[in-house]
């Protein structure tokens, strides 16, 4: 079952707590952005095949298929928003190297 409560990344190091992120946590973070995409596709999918089951007469639990759908639209959601907080930093970034 999923659980609302933030869970740690796990990507301190040393070089980061000075402001210079290390090769290897860059990599780390890299990988846990690839997982955590992976869920969210993972999540749309089940949503979509819940609902054709549903549509085809082999689901008969229509609250299991309104749940499957809203985990996946919060996640994406979350995605989105991750990705216009990343775009912002990332163009506040650019601009303070002019």
């Amino acid at each position: 079952m999923y659980s609302l409560q933030p869970k740690p990344l796990g990507l301190e190091s040393k070089e980061a707590k000075k402001g210079v992120p290390s090769a290897d946590l860059i990599s780390q973070f890299g990988e846990t952005l690839k997982k955590k995409l992976a869920e969210v596709n993972n999540l749309t999918n089940e949503a979509d095949t819940m609902a054709i089951k549903m549509a085809t007469g082999e689901a008969d639990n229509l609250h299991d298929v309104i749940i499957a759908a809203e985990k996946a639209n919060l996640a994406m959601q979350m995605t989105v928003q991750l990705k216009r907080e990343f775009m912002k930093t990332y163009q506040q970034m650019m601009m303070s190297m002019q």
